[in-house]
């Protein structure tokens, strides 16, 4: 039985994507390669016998395995290849550029359509309007098969001909991705250092959450114009704040590691007389940027 859409892996990413498109009224093809992870999927979806077989089942095949090695190894063989031959292959594990520019070459030798993709978001949150994942290549292909991909994410962003723009953005979300969490942890360990319940902390954190990512309306408008004039909050009463909550949190006896990272990063450009520039001008003391 034929599909729309076959899709490769179904471990936790995976099969969030699988019940994705079975929740937008598909019934994908899915195949793993350990069997048994297909089997909650057996009444709403094809399980294929071989990844061969998952291939032949649609013109569009979504690769979501643990990484490009795995990809590889699944894909770079003779009757693989033959299989994907003129069909349309999205690769969504994740990797560095380099990979995504070898695995998008190794397809155009092969006559195969390729769009390299990057989840930006947790499996709780595929199939979500809010879910966003990036897609580069040919911007056709996008096209083509937009209408399958928003199953997986309501913001499937098309980021350009460049193959290795997704991963340059998924490198951005990273950096947001990686430093709230633990900003978040750390305000809990403030708290429990000084005998209060981290749920106090906790339950006003989607309050705290909205109003610092307001910040983000001024962040885009001063680095658009490269104008950092227009202060919200300067630099150097940010940098006087990070030192109070250095100095509170270490006699807390809260590692201070984290703390001295984020002062140390504001402290350059204040020292070098940007000091009364918003807070944005970070984004040039990020880039490396020198500074008259």
């Amino acid at each position: 039985m034929s599909s729309s859409v076959s899709l490769l892996g179904l471990g936790s990413m995976g099969s969030s994507l699988a019940r994705a498109l079975i929740a937008a009224g598909m019934r994908p093809t899915l195949w793993n390669r350990t069997p048994e992870r297909g089997s909650p999927f057996a009444s709403s979806a094809n399980l294929a016998g071989s990844i061969v077989e998952a291939i032949q089942s649609s013109d569009l095949v979504v690769s979501c395995l643990i990484n490009y090695a795995a990809t590889w190894s699944s894909l770079d063989r003779p009757e693989v290849i033959e299989a994907l031959k003129g069909k349309t292959l999205v690769q969504l594990a994740t990797g560095l550029p380099a990979d995504a520019t070898e695995l998008a070459a190794w397809a155009g030798r092969h006559g195969i359509r390729y769009l390299d993709g990057r989840i930006c978001c947790f499996p709780a949150t595929i199939g979500r309007p809010d879910a966003v994942i990036y897609y580069g290549g040919d911007a056709a292909t996008f096209e083509e098969h937009v209408g399958t991909l928003v199953a997986l994410a309501g913001k499937s962003i098309y980021a350009g001909e460049n193959v290795t723009n997704p991963t340059m953005l998924d490198c951005a979300f990273l950096s947001y991705c990686f430093a709230a969490p633990m900003a978040m942890l750390h305000g809990a360990a403030i708290c429990e250092a000084a005998g209060l319940d981290p749920e106090l902390f906790f339950a006003a954190l989607p309050s705290f959450s909205a109003d610092v990512n307001r910040r983000s309306v001024s962040f885009r408008e001063a680095i658009r114009a490269r104008d950092f004039t227009n202060v919200q909050s300067a630099l150097q009463t940010d940098l006087a704040g990070a030192r109070m909550w250095l100095a509170c949190s270490s006699e807390l006896g809260v590692d201070p590691a984290f703390a001295k990272a984020l002062l140390d990063v504001m402290r350059v450009p204040v020292d070098q007389g940007k000091g009364a520039l918003d807070t944005a001008y970070l984004f040039e003391a990020f880039k490396g940027a020198k500074t008259a």
